[in-house]
């Protein structure tokens, strides 16, 4: 998976379809995606409150990037651990970490709630999604060779799956440990990478109906 990683880097700007990159500049979504691996240490380490906190400063320095990662924790957290979730004590002490350490994030977001629209033929969603960036969300847009090299990364990414997930866990308790986080990791990103394509096909769906 290592390899795989660095040949997306190599390859161009360290994504597939969005131009998008981890580690090209300094801006605030570079410092979100730190946090979140921040996040995924705490979670591995079962200090979930760390996560949560990791989590909301993702957030504020680029909502978009936290925001996804705070949905995919979450349907790993449902997926993989449901117990967390069902401790109330956890959530008394989560909501208010996750509110004080994305205070940012949720104030340009209640901002932009609340700032008046003009009524146009367009709406600025619409703009934004489908002809400033529409290899964002619209997979129309995306080219014969991004959906090949999407095809080759997905086929790599099953066949790390089935390795790692296939493979039974050691008796040993350092080794199982290990298995059990590799699967926590994968199944972290299929449900960032599920979540994201949902609302895509859905903002898509919407769009087209009009």
């Amino acid at each position: 998976m290592l390899a795989i990683g660095l040949f997306v880097y190599v390859r161009r700007l360290q994504g597939v379809m969005a131009g998008e990159w981890l580690i090209g500049g300094i801006e605030p979504k570079i410092f979100a995606y730190s946090a979140i691996f921040m996040a995924l240490s705490a979670l591995l380490g079962e200090s979930y409150l760390g996560m949560v906190a990791w989590l909301g400063l993702a957030a504020s320095f680029h909502a978009l990037v936290g925001g996804w990662a705070s949905m995919a924790m979450l349907l790993l957290l449902l997926w993989r651990r449901p117990r967390i979730l069902m401790d109330l004590r956890r959530w008394l002490a989560a909501v208010p970490i996750y509110g004080l350490t994305s205070a940012f994030a949720l104030t340009a977001v209640l901002t932009q709630i609340r700032s008046p629209v003009e009524e146009t033929s367009f709406s600025p969603s619409y703009i934004y999604s489908f002809l400033r960036n529409p290899h964002h969300v619209n997979p129309l847009a995306w080219s014969l060779e991004e959906w090949l090299f999407l095809l080759l990364y997905l086929l790599a990414f099953a066949g790390s799956s089935w390795c790692v997930m296939g493979l039974r866990a050691s008796k040993k308790p350092q080794e199982a440990k290990i298995h059990h986080n590799r699967t926590d990791f994968i199944c972290f990103v299929l449900c960032g990478t599920g979540s994201a394509r949902w609302v895509s096909v859905k903002a898509c769906c919407i769009y087209d109906r009009r």
